[in-house]
C-alpha cells in the first residue's frame, strides 16, 4: 500500500483491507481503525508479504548442469554445504558452477540453498508440528541462532511466529507429504 500526494493505492488482493483500514483511520481516527482491524482479524503490523512467498516449483531455466546441482542440494539439505564438493560431484570447476548458477537462477548457489532451506522450513513449520530446533536440524542448520536470523531475514517473522500464524496442523487440517520438492526440470 502506498500514499503520496493524498492518493492511497493498494496492489495485492488483501492490501485492499489495509487500504480500507487506512481510510477508516484517516476519517474516524486510529482507535476506530485499530478496533475495526481487530474485529476483522486483519494483521495491520504486516509490512511485507515475504512470509507468504513460496519458491517456484518449476525452474525457469534450461541449464542441465544447474538442474543437477539443484537436485543435489534438495537431496543433501541436512548436510553441510561445500561449493567445492558440489563442483566435484558435477565434474566442473567452482568458478564454472558459480557462473552458470548465477546465469540460470539469478543468484549464487549458497544463496539459493539458503532460500531452499527456508522454503522447506516454512513447509515443516506449517505442517509437521515440529519444534523450531527440529526444523532447524532437518534443513541443515545445526546452529539455531543462525537459522532463526536467516529465517527472520527471509520471511520477516521468527520461526515460532511463522508457525503460530501458518500452522495447518493446529487448524485441524491434515499434513501433506513431508517431501517439499522444488524440482529443477
Amino acid at each position: 500500500m502506498t500514499e503520496q500526494n493524498r492518493i492511497l493505492c493498494s496492489g495485492a488482493v488483501t492490501t485492499s483491507l489495509n487500504l480500507a483500514l487506512r481510510l477508516v483511520e484517516k476519517f474516524a481516527g486510529a482507535n476506530v481503525a485499530a478496533a475495526t482491524g481487530r474485529m476483522m482479524l486483519i494483521d495491520t503490523n504486516r509490512v511485507s508479504q515475504s512470509s507468504y512467498a513460496v519458491m517456484q516449483d518449476e525452474q525457469a531455466h534450461s541449464d542441465a548442469l544447474v538442474a543437477r546441482a539443484q537436485r543435489w542440494m534438495e537431496r543433501s539439505l541436512q548436510q553441510g554445504f561445500s561449493l567445492g564438493e558440489l563442483a566435484r560431484h558435477l565434474a566442473v570447476s567452482e568458478r564454472t558452477l558459480n557462473r552458470r548458477f548465477k546465469l540460470a537462477v539469478g543468484e549464487a548457489p549458497l544463496r539459493y540453498l539458503q532460500s531452499l532451506r527456508v522454503d522447506v522450513a516454512k513447509r515443516l513449520l506449517e505442517t509437521r508440528g515440529l519444534n523450531v530446533d527440529a526444523v532447524s536440524e532437518r534443513v541443515g542448520y545445526h546452529d539455531l541462532s543462525t537459522f532463526r536470523r536467516l529465517f527472520k531475514r527471509e520471511t520477516g517473522l521468527s520461526p515460532r511466529e511463522y508457525q503460530r500464524r501458518f500452522s495447518r496442523r493446529r487448524q485441524g487440517r491434515g499434513a501433506p507429504p513431508e517431501r517439499v520438492a522444488r524440482s529443477a526440470r
